[in-house]
């Protein structure tokens, strides 16, 4: 599922009108929405931590635990 996609799902009143950045671990886009006749801007980032599966693998075995992988990439998240 793309990112826009998860963006309606979540908040369906707001419309993404393009991409603003990439990061390491995210997307950056512009959206709009309108209520009563006025028109909203904002940016939503999306985080995708970790980036891929193979992020995923290569941390497992680093650090030798699916908890201890979590717990890594909830520290990126909360930092």
């Amino acid at each position: 599922m793309s990112d826009i996609t998860d963006i309606s799902r979540i908040w369906p009143e707001w419309h993404i009108v393009d991409s603003i950045g990439e990061g390491a671990y995210g997307k950056v886009y512009r959206a709009i929405r309108q209520d009563l006749g006025d028109t909203y801007d904002c940016a939503i980032k999306i985080l995708s931590i970790p980036k891929n599966k193979e992020e995923l693998e290569r941390v497992k075995i680093e650090v030798e635990s699916e908890e201890a992988a979590y717990d890594y990439f909830h520290g990126i998240v909360t930092e």
